[in-house]
């Protein structure tokens, strides 16, 4: 392989990667400080809102790229105290558990939106002038449709489906995805620090415990 093309593929990389982790951070530290919730609590908030709230629990847990212990944990946090979310049983599927915002959670979603607008164009918006936001999405977009998969919103069931034919680089036939439906080797994604999930039910953006807050380094939680 050409020194100088691999040398780019890992420098696109890593910037992806602490892009990921300073944007998680520090959207996680604004809406804890402006709009009282996390944003791994605002982004299942946000979820369920847009799949007219109500949803599977399997289907929250792929949407959100969580485990389905990682989703049920969260879940049960924004049940109390604020009731943002309840937990409901279908009377023509006892087997499947439905996660539904309630009116309280769709006034704190409502509340936090503006907080989260803006934190999204100071953090990260605002740097680009409209063409490249374009290029970026366009870019991205590329990548997930070349992976085989689908970024399709407004349809938990479909949202992450491997595009027929293809399945994700590196995935094996058949037994390649664990109970949770996420691939081999995938790391769940995008739970806030301090969410009371496990380390293996975190999104990216949970930080090792001794990086000091505030320390700059890409690790740092936020502080408080």
């Amino acid at each position: 392989m050409d020194e100088r093309r691999l040398e780019r593929k890992i420098t696109a990389w890593a910037a992806i990667f602490r892009f990921n982790g300073m944007t998680n951070v520090r959207l996680d530290s604004v809406l804890r400080s402006r709009a009282g919730m996390t944003l791994a609590e605002h982004e299942l908030l946000a979820v369920l809102q847009r799949h007219g709230g109500r949803a599977r629990m399997g289907e929250l847990a792929r949407d959100l790229m969580l485990s389905k212990s990682g989703v049920t944990r969260l879940v049960a946090k924004l049940e109390e105290p604020g009731d943002w979310v309840r937990r409901t049983m279908s009377p023509r599927d006892r087997r499947a558990t439905w996660a539904e915002l309630t009116p309280a959670g769709e006034k704190a979603l409502e509340a936090a939106k503006p907080v989260f607008d803006a934190a999204v164009s100071e953090i990260f918006a605002d740097a680009l002038p409209d063409g490249e936001l374009d290029r970026v999405t366009a870019a991205l977009e590329h990548v997930i449709a070349t992976n085989g998969w689908t970024a399709t919103t407004g349809s938990c069931a479909e949202a992450y489906a491997p595009v027929p034919g293809t399945r994700p680089v590196g995935e094996r036939p058949s037994d390649a995805r664990p109970a949770d439906g996420l691939p081999d080797g995938v790391r769940p994604s995008g739970v806030s620090p301090d969410d009371g999930l496990s380390d293996g039910e975190r999104l990216d953006g949970a930080r090792p415990d001794d990086v000091p807050p505030d320390s700059g380094h890409p690790g740092a939680a936020p502080g408080r």
